[in-house]
């Protein structure tokens, strides 16, 4: 569904995961939690939709990148 990059985190997202496909380089845009779950929105960058991923996706996606931050 179209939605508001800045209400739900996106713009600026939290975390841009850059991947490469037979398509060409794709971003995907995490942004904020949905509510109390452990749900997070996410867009892919040069489109309007926004989507939710579920908590196992989000579980394997995000915190495995946390790891990567810096302290």
């Amino acid at each position: 569904e179209k939605g508001d990059l800045q209400l739900h985190g996106l713009q600026p997202p939290q975390i841009t995961i850059d991947l490469q496909t037979s398509a060409g380089k794709r971003s995907l845009l995490v942004g904020r939690t949905e509510g109390d779950s452990q749900r997070v929105y996410a867009a892919v960058a040069g489109e309007t939709a926004i989507f939710v991923l579920s908590e196992d996706d989000a579980k394997r996606i995000v915190k495995p990148l946390m790891g990567f931050l810096e302290k």
